[in-house]
């Protein structure tokens, strides 16, 4: 009978020992992202709505672009052309021959020292000519390069991959930088906030795995690795923080539920 009392005593102070060790635990996004737009204008496409999954780099919206195509179309245009350097060449080519002939004059004393010196004068204007439109098309690439960037501002693409919270846009809208169009919150992965007692100090440490129990009404347990562990406390309560992920590759754990977690 005192072998039954004692076994019984143990498992009562085994099981009170666990209850201790049982800490409240909160499921947070590992991010909240608030959208805007880089550029101003009317909202064309939303192709999102709240409850929908992303991936980074999904398009979330797109202002009008109307004047930016026509922008590039344009840039492109003039950087596709090379009628201005061509004509620059002939010309050159013109002057070169036109110097040999002045200087092959002025060598049997035929030409005037003058109008040798003016052949050379047009034939360095050419040439400089000639750098200047190849210098402009180089400017013209680079205005391609500029009007892309512009067109491309007016897509919005999302940075992380999550799930749409909230949408505050709608197609028609005017946005402005300082709109707040939509929040998506990252949830792969999983962040687990504790607050762990003070005698748990020292315990615990990155890379520890546990195991987090969602609270009722949910059902479900997974695992969890420390990544964050405080090196300092609250002192009101005694406590210290402990942060661990999930991975949720899938989406099946939820965010913003209150859990437990047995250190």
């Amino acid at each position: 009978m005192r072998h039954v009392t004692l076994a019984v005593l143990i498992g009562t102070l085994s099981t009170a020992a666990a209850a201790q060790d049982m800490v409240d635990c909160v499921l947070e996004p590992a991010s909240r992202v608030t959208i805007t737009s880089s550029a101003e204008g009317v909202i064309r496409d939303l192709p999102v709505r709240r409850g929908d999954m992303v991936d980074r780099g999904d398009l979330l919206l797109r202002l009008d672009t109307e004047v930016e195509e026509l922008q590039l179309e344009l840039a492109r245009t003039r950087a596709g052309s090379d009628v201005d350097v061509r004509a620059q060449q002939t010309r050159l080519s013109l002057r070169e021959r036109e110097f040999e002939r002045v200087k092959r004059l002025s060598d049997r004393n035929v030409a005037a020292t003058s109008a040798l010196e003016d052949a050379e004068i047009e034939l360095a204007l050419t040439q400089l000519a000639l750098e200047q439109a190849e210098f402009d098309r180089q400017l013209a690439g680079i205005e391609v390069r500029q009007a892309e960037a512009l067109l491309a501002r007016r897509s919005v693409l999302s940075p992380v991959s999550g799930l749409v919270v909230a949408v505050d846009a709608s197609a028609g809208e005017y946005a402005s930088e300082q709109s707040e169009l939509m929040e998506i919150i990252e949830t792969d992965p999983v962040n687990v906030e504790v607050f762990a007692p003070g005698r748990l100090f020292g315990d615990i440490a990155v890379g520890d795995s546990y195991e987090v129990t969602l609270n009722p009404p949910l059902e479900g347990s997974f695992p969890a690795e420390v990544v964050v562990v405080d090196r300092f406390f609250d002192a009101a309560s005694g406590t210290f923080g402990v942060r661990l992920e999930v991975e949720n590759p899938g989406g099946e754990v939820p965010t913003g539920a209150r859990c437990r977690i047995a250190f």
